[in-house]
């Protein structure tokens, strides 16, 4: 490809770029509480508490947002730690009163926990969640709480064993808006 091609393919993409405000995010950080309920045959049990620190992306040409953090807790009395992803689509997004929103949407979400070296979890579900939001400073500042409703399953690397659980974090942060 000649030099004067590629200097037009570059031009087209860095003025598509500015024209379609990609650089218009938010970012933040996001702190939640996440009990969750291992399901099987004969019974629910509530085996896990976990907590987390999330730092979060949200776009708003898409109406995506996009999180990734650290987990830490206690599973059956094992002092766990591991990364979580989740990425979610806002399907729902009303104003309420001026400032102050309601949202709520799909998602999917991918952790990976451990509290040995041995012993390593997998859990991958799909996130729907619901939360309020609150714009501050002329919409520069976003104060949120959401609930998400995380039906997942879980399988452990060391022995291979799956089961169903159910996690149901509270979650709040704050964003600023660029």
């Amino acid at each position: 490809m000649n030099h004067s091609k590629k200097v037009v393919i570059i031009m087209t993409i860095l003025t598509c770029l500015f024209t379609f405000k990609v650089f218009s995010i938010g970012a933040g950080i996001q702190f939640g509480l996440c009990p969750a309920f291992d399901i099987n045959a004969s019974e629910i049990n509530n085996t896990d508490f976990e907590g987390n620190i999330t730092g979060s992306l949200k776009l708003f040409r898409l109406p995506v947002n996009l999180g990734l953090g650290l987990n830490f807790g206690v599973e059956k009395s094992l002092l766990s730690f591991g990364l979580a992803a989740f990425t979610d689509y806002w399907v729902l997004d009303m104003q309420l009163v001026n400032t102050w929103n309601f949202y709520a949407g799909i998602g999917a979400y991918l952790k990976l926990m451990t509290n040995s070296c041995w012993n390593i979890q997998t859990t991958i579900g799909s996130r729907f969640f619901a939360g309020m939001n609150w714009l501050f400073i002329d919409n520069y500042l976003e104060y949120y709480v959401q609930i998400n409703t995380i039906p997942s399953y879980v399988r452990n690397f060391s022995d291979r064993n799956g089961f169903f659980r159910l996690i149901t974090p509270l979650e709040t942060g704050l964003r600023v808006h660029f």
